[in-house]
């Protein structure tokens, strides 16, 4: 099993072409048996027998999650919501319409 973070590899975009003041969550791909696993930072995760699969898979659970964050999902008092990985959601939401990828694997 390998894991390594695609920014390291020249893969990932850490900075984006956005105006942000904060690095993009890490981008990490990890390889068990047939099946690679991607994930973007503790909160989505892509899963496949191919690189490709793994990317599709993980752009459904942000776009998941963008839906979620825009629909206003009730967040529990005692569990303070990550307000750097909410403006990200946020910032993918505004591009939601458009391609995700260019911003996370650029």
């Amino acid at each position: 099993m390998s894991r390594r973070g695609l920014s390291d590899a020249g893969l990932g975009n850490r900075s984006g072409s956005a105006d942000t003041s904060w690095a993009m969550p890490a981008l990490t791909v990890t390889e068990t048996g047939d099946r690679i696993r991607l994930h973007l930072g503790d909160f989505a995760p892509g899963e496949g027998s191919t690189l490709q699969e793994a990317a599709d898979d993980l752009i459904c659970s942000i776009l998941r999650l963008v839906r979620a964050a825009r629909a206003g999902c009730a967040v529990s008092s005692e569990v303070r919501p990550d307000l750097e990985t909410m403006s990200f959601l946020h910032e993918l939401g505004a591009v939601a319409g458009g391609d995700i990828r260019e911003r996370l694997f650029a």
